[in-house]
């Protein structure tokens, strides 16, 4: 009996030894793939950094007026071009809106008050 129990003994204790050593391996492996992403991160972060400051170089107001002027064809408003008030407005015309064309939506059905139908 005390002999099968020292075998019991040495295969668990070498069950442990290489469950542990396995262990060991596993989590070397899981750190080297931690600083592998750590790295990344890192390196998304830094591109991210210079991405925001191309994109706040491009939208200055004195790029994109320059931009501006030489792609789209703008003019300063002319004093007749703002109206004052709404009388000074043209009539619209129905047939060329489709928003007049659409039809009015369907009015809501009636909420129960107290179980009661309305």
């Amino acid at each position: 009996m005390k002999r099968s129990l020292t075998i019991s003994t040495f295969i668990l204790a070498a069950g442990f030894s290489y469950g542990l050593y396995h262990l060991s391996y596993e989590m070397q492996a899981m750190e080297q793939q931690l600083r592998t992403l750590n790295k990344a991160l890192v390196a998304e972060q830094e591109e991210i950094h210079v991405l925001e400051a191309e994109w706040s170089f491009l939208t200055r107001p004195e790029t994109l007026q320059t931009l501006a002027q030489d792609h789209l064809s703008l003019a300063p408003i002319e004093p007749y071009q703002v109206a004052a008030r709404v009388t000074d407005l043209p009539m619209r015309n129905a047939t060329t809106l489709a928003a007049d064309r659409m039809p009015l939506p369907l009015p809501r059905p009636a909420t129960l008050v107290e179980g009661r139908r309305p």
